[in-house]
């Protein structure tokens, strides 16, 4: 057993239902109902003694033992042990409190206060979400949730707005807090119902991430309906901005190897959502507009100063699910000007993975020179626009920033190439190249 791992006890039944205990770092660790137990079991459960049995490290893992003289001896999955190694899964039953094992590597912000760390594991499973969201959710105390003063007192269902994160033809989208798990979360509304094909769009990026559970993709919490009507998605939310901001803070000159580590798991989680899955039958995902805003990050480690980040895929409103039914029309583009693939501008119904290959592509090389790999003119032109993305010349990186090293200046060319077929065949190829480039 891993030494850095800790237990976790998820209460199955009774009045503290939901509620989640962490065992350690301190062994071993008594369990019981009185007031001098290490975890407190609810005082209502009589055939729990006040010290019951105790937790401890072993080399094998977790011992579960019972405390003598024996009585009411506990019960893991079913079966009366003394003694016993404790697994992930396993259910242990002390009374008639039964308790959910979970072995995990890092708890020590799993259920705090980003801003102050105060424990708020009381709440932070009400909903029982708590260990399935455990890379995802930020948890904020009530002392700690800030609001714009134009949205005080404003709530969307159970979440309370705080503060516009965007807004587009479409939609509207809220940093929000639901009070009931403490978590802080984004919420995306749509506005226009008139719209058959925004609401399909919008019920398609609801299914598909839905069915994404990846690190590196942004993680589907709940949806519903608002009281006009308006259907809304709610997602985690990542404090640290997205990559466009970062880039910025760095003048658009990204350090190559920061640049390249983040991509890489960028890749890892497109590899996610290119391949779909047989077995539970989630369908292979085009993402279709992939672009620096549209990747968020998380920080990771205490540091609020740190440069590691989790890069999280997120805006799924342009997504082709392939297989599925066409929303798109034949020969209709959309997209994001500079970051879209020339073919999706021809015919974004026809699109492959490789038209994500190409946003990707066209991201790092963003990140790492400030501009875009074709020179475009201003808004105001937009057909002239469209005929660069089909038919101007990409112009290697190198030109514009020479101190990028010539491999991952290749890697970076090559999937910004206009001809699908010139560029990386996949997302697995894509971050291999760029895993070897530095």
């Amino acid at each position: 057993m891993s030494v850095s791992q800790n237990i976790l006890l998820t209460i199955l039944n009774g009045d503290e239902k939901g509620r989640i205990v962490i065992a350690g770092p301190d062994s071993p660790v008594v369990v019981g109902r009185g007031e001098d137990a290490h975890i407190k079991l609810s005082a209502r459960d009589q055939l729990v003694r006040r010290k019951h049995a105790y937790l401890r490290r072993t080399a094998p893992g977790w011992e579960l033992a019972e405390i003598p003289p024996p009585k009411n001896t506990p019960l893991v999955n079913g079966v009366r042990q003394h003694c016993c190694v404790l697994t992930d899964g396993d259910v242990v039953q002390l009374g008639e409190t039964s308790m959910r094992v979970s072995l995990v590597t890092r708890t020590g912000r799993l259920f705090r206060c980003i801003a102050c760390g105060v424990d708020v594991s009381s709440v932070a499973n009400s909903d029982g979400r708590a260990l399935e969201l455990a890379d995802a959710a930020v948890y904020t105390c009530q002392d700690h949730v800030t609001k714009s003063a134009d949205l005080a007192g404003k709530s969307i269902g159970k979440y309370e707005l705080c503060s516009l994160l965007g807004q587009g033809g479409a939609g509207m989208v809220f940093r929000v807090y639901d009070r009931t798990t403490a978590r802080m979360l984004a919420l995306k509304r749509l506005t226009d119902l008139k719209s058959v094909e925004r609401v399909r769009r919008f019920d398609a990026e609801m299914l598909a991430l839905k069915e994404l559970r990846h690190t590196n993709v942004i993680r589907f919490v709940d949806w519903g309906t608002d009281v006009e009507g308006f259907p809304f998605l709610v997602t985690e939310y990542a404090p640290g901005g997205n990559l466009g901001e970062l880039a910025s803070k760095w003048n658009f000159r990204l350090p190559p190897r920061l640049a390249r580590d983040l991509l890489v798991a960028v890749l890892d989680g497109l590899r996610f959502v290119h391949s779909g899955d047989l077995a539970s039958g989630r369908k292979p995902l085009i993402h279709r507009d992939i672009k620096p805003q549209n990747i968020l990050l998380r920080m990771t480690g205490d540091d609020p100063n740190s440069l590691q980040y989790v890069p999280k895929i997120a805006d799924f409103g342009l997504v082709k699910i392939l297989h599925g039914v066409p929303i798109t029309k034949p020969n209709e583009a959309s997209g994001t000007i500079g970051y879209v693939a020339p073919e999706q501008v021809v015919n974004m119904r026809g699109v492959d993975a490789r038209a994500d290959i190409y946003s990707i592509g066209a991201t790092l090389y963003t990140l790492l020179c400030g501009s875009l790999p074709i020179d475009l003119p201003g808004d105001d032109k937009p057909t002239e626009q469209l005929q660069r993305v089909l038919h101007a010349d990409r112009i290697p990186i190198g030109r514009r920033a020479p101190d990028v090293p010539a491999r991952l200046a290749t890697v970076v060319d090559q999937a910004c190439q206009r001809d699908a077929a010139r560029r990386h065949a996949s997302a697995a190829e894509f971050q291999q190249a760029l895993s070897e480039a530095l």
